[in-house]
């Protein structure tokens, strides 16, 4: 509860000596909610709050309910008890309910609460009923009927409203249970409606569902019609009867009727649907005898009906069997025929049965009715003949029939027919074969069939009972008598017969045959014959003669002797069975020349590669001496190429893989002996080797090696070739190479030192074998990163060259060929000659370090330079400097060298040698022993692999081991002074100029530790100047003046 403060009670001294009485603020309390409820929008909240005021009635104070967003309540006094109420439902904009309380003095009281309104879901709605496909009458009550929720409310909380676009608001009460599932029913007006649903929930949030449905007119009963059969129809027991109704109705499709069929005799028949015209149809064989009242019974959806009724009677024909002549007698004709039935009838009597019997031959050919027993009896023998049906009919006295057919056959026989046998006379191997001469004649017109019986010696044989009597029946002698009876499907008719007696039959042969065939000269014939043959069963004694070129010389089986090639030789052989000769038959055949042979056959070389030629070699024999020649045939995997001698050339024909087949053929002028063939398969031919070559040549130790192939590997086979680059140095492999043209191709320069022997080996593929492979090798230190050597001659006359923009203290100390200009240091300016122009320019940036002697040294493309304690860098195309590392003992204004390997040397002023490791990084000092030095100048060269120096002023000459890292002292400067200008032309020699002053210019000899002068210098030199050498044979110097600058050629 938040309270308005209360002022101070204040007693004011006035003259009369009165009291001014303060008044109160009412206090004000909301007690029906906490701070921070939770309340659902738009559900009537009750909100309560009490009202105290000293001073004033309830009645008198004015209470306001307000939210944050609007005012939920108008102002109005508290009841009595001081209470003040306000039903409302909020929103979610609605955060905060205040109440407000004022008295009658306007003194104000106040309480609020804050207020978690929680959004809630609207309802739903999903109208069931009614449809819109339904059928709905205004004298019908209609349900409606709907599914109903809400996340919030239970279902039986919800109110549901019921409205139609023509009744409006419907008066119905809607029962709605726990899952939702709502209820009601009501009548509606004949039109079409727009029904709504409408579902509101507690926090008056809604959902609707609609339907529009027509509404007709009040129902009227279907109309109904029994088509068939019609009223008083009879039936047979047991038959199907159809009844066809047709109905109708004015509100819905006759397809929507339901129609029964019934009998009062058997009850319900049939639940039948009607189809949409109206037509329905029920058919039953199950009504039971008698008379019934059928009844078809129509009723719509809401049990209208309509009824029709006929009446149909059911009754049982009399019956009838038939028991002679059964069906499908045949009977002879003239024979008598009897005809025996039983008649029987359930309401008749058998006498009073009406019988006909017709025959489809004859007619009616009885009326006889049954005797009281209802048996009928009658013989008739005058029945044509002939195939006839018998229909004999029963009727009863309602009219009611049954019949009865049958099939009876009256029979004529055949007559006898004329036969004979061939063949006549007949022997052991003939079959016997009856004829019909003239065949039998059927009365009746029915096919004939014959059948046969066959004797030999006048008993009945088992060999035959067809027409035929096959030859293996038969044994000469024996006489074989045929009866041939025909018979008209039903009857036999007379028989007849024919006789003949067997005679002797010849033997036969089926082949004779002489063997070998071919042969040849020296071959043993044998005659031979197939076939015997003899029906009598006789023994063979058949006989042979041979004849050569006509002439019989034997009779022997065999003939090994008197043929030569090309006689013809014949061998006749006559069947012969004791009794009688069959067909001689004949055999005959030439002796043949002997065929040549191929003994061996060989291709060479065995393992032939693409460009090799085949050769065949081959071994033949001829059994009649003759001269054998070869004819060859070649094959290329299976294909047929036109090449016919023993040799076969693989740059022409074939290629790796193939298989190459000879056949050779011998002939020895009169006939080609047997084929053979010989195969190899082409096999690889290994790559040459390639032409490769090291570059650069001499490399320096800084180069990168690469193996270049300067001539392609070539394959014979066409084959693309792959190239394997090995490297070794000093004979032990290196496999670090990167790859510039071909992989592994190169070998970094930082591999490699000075005095080492890289090779390069090459090795082609062809994807199957290595060729042969090539090698190179270089020798590291031998390039132009090394000695130029130089001999130590010099030019006899200086050039004077371009004035230098700045003093010249500092030249570079050499210049290799992978330089253009001579660069000059100077503070902190640094600029660059032009030999090919004689012209000087400046770059951008500083020189690090501020001093007249800034020498620099090359190495790599770069400058380097020790000074000022640091170790600098000068990116040459990138115009930029950088730091590398620090050295100890102060500076000494010393030269900067350098040497192949990426190591720059200088001097501390503390006496020693610093060097620094490009590759590694690190820089090593090593002490000379002659302590602090000034004006340091320092030269290195290749072939010594040392340093020289000496300092300015002093004539001592000291010598660095750059390997064994140990000092010497050489031979001193002639003049006992060592200038500033000092340089060395890497080939063993050192220059330098003669004390402060001069023209004198000196040249060391490193490997004669000795000083000889040289050209003297045109102008005095001082002692404060500069030289340099270029590989390409220039000794540069200057005096510090900038117009002092030489050249001298050094050879």
């Amino acid at each position: 509860m938040r309270l308005t403060p209360l002022p101070l009670l204040a007693l004011a001294a006035c003259n009369d000596s009165t009291l001014s009485v303060q008044k109160y603020a009412p206090e004000v309390e909301i007690f029906s909610h906490g701070d921070g409820a939770t309340v659902l929008e738009g559900a009537v909240q009750r909100f309560q709050g009490s009202e105290i005021d000293n001073d004033d009635p309830p009645s008198d104070l004015i209470a306001t309910w307000s939210s944050n967003a609007r005012e939920l309540c108008p102002p109005a006094p508290p009841a009595d008890d001081g209470i003040s109420t306000c039903e409302v439902a909020l929103t979610p904009e609605d955060t905060s309910v205040s109440l407000v309380v004022v008295d009658s003095d306007n003194q104000h009281g106040d309480d609020h609460v804050n207020l978690i309104v929680v959004a809630t879901d609207a309802p739903t709605a999903d109208l069931l009923a009614p449809v819109a496909e339904g059928v709905y009458y205004s004298d019908r009550l209609i349900v409606f009927e709907a599914q109903v929720g809400d996340a919030e409310d239970a279902p039986e909380a919800l109110t549901l409203a019921w409205s139609s676009s023509l009744a409006g608001p419907l008066d119905v009460v809607t029962a709605v249970d726990s899952s939702g599932h709502a209820t009601t029913a009501g009548n509606l007006s004949e039109g079409e409606h727009y029904v709504t649903l409408t579902v509101t929930d507690s926090g008056g949030k809604s959902a609707t569902d609609s339907v529009v449905i027509e509404v007709g007119p009040p129902n009227t009963p279907p109309e109904c019609a029994i088509v068939e059969p019609a009223d008083g129809t009879m039936g047979q027991a047991g038959a199907s009867v159809t009844f066809k109704g047709r109905v109708s109705d004015a509100d819905i499709t006759a397809d929507q009727l339901a129609v029964e069929w019934a009998s009062d005799r058997d009850g319900v028949l049939s639940a039948s649907s009607p189809d949409s015209s109206g037509n329905v149809v029920f058919s039953t064989s199950a009504l039971t005898s008698g008379t019934h009242t059928i009844s078809m019974n129509v009723a719509d959806e809401l049990g209208e009906t309509c009824s029709q009724l006929i009446q149909y009677t059911v009754s049982t024909p009399p019956t009838i069997v038939v028991n002679t002549p059964m069906d499908g007698d045949v009977v002879e004709e003239g024979a008598t025929v009897v005809f025996d039935a039983d008649v029987y009838d359930a309401e008749d009597n058998p006498d009073d049965l009406t019988v006909a019997w017709v025959s489809t031959l004859d007619g009616t050919i009885s009326l006889d009715g049954a005797d009281p027993s209802g048996n009928i009896l009658f013989g008739l023998d005058t029945l044509s003949v002939g195939e006839h049906t018998i229909l004999v009919t029963v009727t009863d006295t309602t009219g009611l029939y049954t019949r009865e057919m049958f099939d009876l056959t009256v029979n004529g026989v055949p007559t006898a027919p004329g036969i004979s046998l061939t063949p006549d006379p007949a022997w052991t191997d003939d079959v016997l074969t009856v004829s019909i001469d003239t065949a039998s004649t059927d009365p009746n017109g029915d096919p004939v069939t014959y059948s046969y019986a066959w004797y030999v010696n006048g008993t009945l044989s088992a060999a035959s009972t067809a027409s035929t009597l096959p030859a293996s029946a038969t044994t000469r002698g024996e006489t074989w008598e045929v009866v041939v009876t025909p018979n008209d499907g039903m009857s036999d008719g007379p028989s007849s017969n024919a006789n003949v007696t067997i005679e002797n039959t010849a033997p036969a042969l089926t082949s004779v045959a002489i063997t070998p065939n071919p042969a040849y000269y020296g071959d043993t014939l044998t005659c031979a014959w197939t076939g015997w043959s003899d029906a009598d069963g006789d023994a063979d004694a058949s006989t042979l003669v041979w004849t050569i070129n006509g002439l019989a010389v034997s009779t022997a089986s065999t003939l090994s002797s008197g043929f030569v090639s090309g006689d013809t030789v014949v061998c006749t052989v006559t069947p012969d069975d004791g009794t009688d000769t069959g067909t001689a038959l004949s055999d005959s055949i030439t002796i043949g020349n002997s065929p040549p042979e191929i003994t061996g056959l060989t291709l060479t070389p065995a393992a032939p590669g693409t460009d090799d030629t085949l050769v065949t070699t081959a071994t033949t024999t001829d059994a009649d001496g003759d001269t054998v020649r070869l004819s060859y045939e070649w094959e290329i995997n299976g294909a047929l190429v036109a090449a016919s001698s023993s040799k076969l050339a693989g740059t022409a024909w074939f290629d790796r893989g193939d298989t190459v087949t000879v056949t050779a053929t011998p002939y020895d002028g009169a006939d080609y002996g047997t084929p053979m063939s010989a195969s190899v398969t082409i096999e690889n031919t290994a790559p040459t080797a390639a032409t490769i070559a090291i570059t650069p040549d001499p490399p320096d130790s800084n180069d990168d090696l690469i193996c270049e192939i300067t001539a392609d590997a070539t394959d014979t086979d066409g084959d693309t070739l792959s190239y394997t680059i090995e490297w070794d140095v000093d004979g032990i492999a290196y496999t670090a190479a990167t790859t510039t043209y071909e992989t592994g191709d190169t070998v970094p320069g930082s591999a490699t030192t000075r005095g080492e022997i890289w090779t390069c080996t090459v090795t082609a593929n062809d994807g199957t074998d290595d060729g042969p492979s090539a090698s190179d090798s270089v020798t590291i230190g031998t390039g132009t990163c090394d000695s130029p050597g130089f001999s130590g001659t010099t030019g006899t006359s200086w050039t004077h060259l371009a004035v230098a923009p700045n003093y010249l203290f500092s030249l570079m100390t050499f210049k290799p060929d992978d330089f253009d200009y001579v660069y000059n240091a100077y503070g902190t300016n640094l600029s660059y000659y032009d030999p090919t122009y004689d012209t000087w320019a400046s770059v951008s940036s500083s020189t690090p370090c501020n001093s007249v002697w800034n020498s620099m040294a090359p190495y790599d493309g770069d400058l380097w330079m020790i000074r000022c304690g640091n170790v600098y860098q000068y990116d040459v195309s990138a115009d930029s400097w950088s730091t590398h590392g620090t050295y100890a003992g102060g500076d000494d204004y010393n030269q900067t060298v350098a040497d192949c390997d990426g190591h720059i040397y200088g001097h501390s002023n503390n006496g020693s040698i610093v060097e620094y490791d490009v590759s590694a990084g690190t820089v090593t000092q090593y002490s000379d022993g002659h302590g602090s030095l000034s004006e340091t100048r320092l030269v290195y060269d290749p072939t010594e692999e040392a340093v020289y120096f000496g300092a300015f002023s002093a004539g001592n000459l000291y010598r660095f081991d750059a390997s064994a890292k140990t000092f010497s002292t050489m031979t001193s400067h002639p003049e006992g002074f060592l200038n500033d200008i000092v340089c060395g032309d890497w080939s063993g020699h050192l220059y330098a100029a003669g004390g402060s002053s001069g023209t004198s210019i000196y040249q060391y000899d490193m490997a004669a530790n000795s000083w000889a002068t040289i050209t003297a210098f045109p102008v005095d030199h001082g002692n404060n100047g500069s030289c340099t050498v270029g590989t390409e044979g220039t000794l540069y110097m200057a005096d510090y003046d900038t117009s002092k600058f030489y050249k001298l050629t050094v050879y």
